[in-house]
């Protein structure tokens, strides 16, 4: 999985670097199709920490949105979010694969 991160009015640190690196790389656990990861952190009005990443997989884009007053809470929340929608994703993929294999069988 590649993996780009941006910084909009916030330097990013290699602190930061690892820690998104580490939480997407667990992501890969849920659903191994994951082709690009674009992450990019904001901070506005300076204690509101916005981060939104963008998942592309084979099967299509992801997106999630949080915002907190701590970057890393926002970092954990939004990988919270985007967990709980590759694993959506996987049964979907899954569902689609046995009802095909159901109406090959059929025929």
């Amino acid at each position: 999985m590649e993996i780009r991160i941006t910084g909009r009015h916030v330097q990013v640190t290699n602190a930061m670097k690892d820690y998104v690196e580490k939480k997407l790389s667990h992501l890969e656990t849920y659903f191994n199709h994951i082709i690009e990861a674009h992450v990019i952190m904001d901070i506005e009005k300076k204690n509101r920490h916005k981060i939104e990443v963008v998942l592309h997989t084979n099967v299509g884009k992801l997106f999630g949105e949080e915002e907190t007053e701590d970057m890393y809470a926002s970092i954990d929340l939004v990988l919270e979010k985007l967990e709980v929608q590759l694993k959506r994703q996987k049964e979907k993929v899954q569902e689609h694969k046995i009802k095909k294999d159901m109406k090959q069988a059929e025929m």
